[in-house]
């Protein structure tokens, strides 16, 4: 109770000093008020104080205030003032507000949609070390948009980004050792790759896993062990997995035939985006 008192009443005098113009107060007062440090939690003020030190130039309180705005915490969504605190962060240096402006640029987030210029910014956090940029251009040259499509260079920013623990990039890159895409194919690199992810919760790893085991690639065929896999996936709220687990209730390929447990699943994955499953309950009559 006294290290509560202790801590709010240095909150206190912080945000005196915020009062006064102090942009380094500013910015603490709304990481405070981010964790609720000292103060109860208040993203609304987070993103007052993140406003006025960013109007004072502080490079990351813009960088925290844009994606407050872009994510719609502590008020409105707003993708225009996003980018323009985006903007200003990138503009001196910030490499997450580089990968910010690429994914904006990416998904046609306030502006329309640029793959050139997306590409343009993921370079430039990629080449600083920022995995989540070292990850996205990985796709896009895997995919060719707004680059050319070179799976070597893919591979070389999946590696990147791996060696520094992202695990979205590991599983990129077990997919392209899987298909022997700009590298050489190497499916049980591949799996240890996917076991890996799969250890760390990435649905999409245990997705892979579980249609290796229920073709047999370069392990036993083994389809309780599929079913397991597409389970865990599928409760991480994956299409795919969601849609596969709903086809093998309805053939009892693995499982008890249990149409009772494969409608949800297919729901949950038309609802999700996945065709397959909206055109299998609008075959049958269900909707979704």
């Amino acid at each position: 109770m006294k290290k509560a008192t202790k801590t709010s009443q240095k909150v206190a005098k912080l945000i005196q000093h915020a009062r006064t113009g102090n942009v380094e107060a500013q910015y603490n007062v709304a990481l405070k008020y981010v964790y609720g440090d000292g103060v109860p939690k208040n993203l609304r003020l987070a993103r007052k104080y993140y406003r006025l030190a960013a109007r004072q130039g502080h490079m990351y309180a813009q960088n925290n205030l844009a994606a407050m705005c872009r994510m719609g915490e502590g008020g409105k969504i707003d993708y225009l003032e996003a980018l323009r605190w985006f903007k200003l962060a990138a503009a001196q240096g910030d490499e997450y507000a580089y990968s910010s402006l690429g994914r904006m640029y990416e998904e046609g987030l306030g502006v329309c949609k640029n793959y050139r210029k997306a590409a343009e910014y993921y370079h430039f956090a990629a080449n600083r070390g920022d995995t989540s940029s070292q990850n996205a251009l990985g796709l896009m040259y895997e995919s060719g948009k707004g680059v050319p499509k070179d799976y070597r260079e893919a591979a070389r920013l999946y590696e990147l980004a791996a060696e520094q623990g992202s695990v979205y990039a590991k599983n990129n890159l077990a997919i392209l050792y899987n298909h022997g895409r700009g590298v050489e194919k190497d499916v049980e690199k591949a799996i240890a790759l996917y076991y890996a992810c799969a250890s760390e919760g990435l649905a999409e790893a245990e997705c892979n896993l579980a249609i290796l085991y229920l073709k047999g690639i370069c392990v036993p065929r083994d389809v309780m062990i599929a079913v397991d896999f597409f389970t865990r996936a599928a409760k991480r709220g994956l299409a795919e997995a969601q849609f596969r687990l709903a086809k093998m209730y309805t053939q009892g390929r693995g499982v008890s035939r249990d149409l009772r447990k494969a409608i949800p699943l297919y729901r949950r994955a038309a609802r999700s985006g996945r065709k397959a499953a909206q055109n299998w309950l609008t075959k049958h009559g269900y909707t979704w």
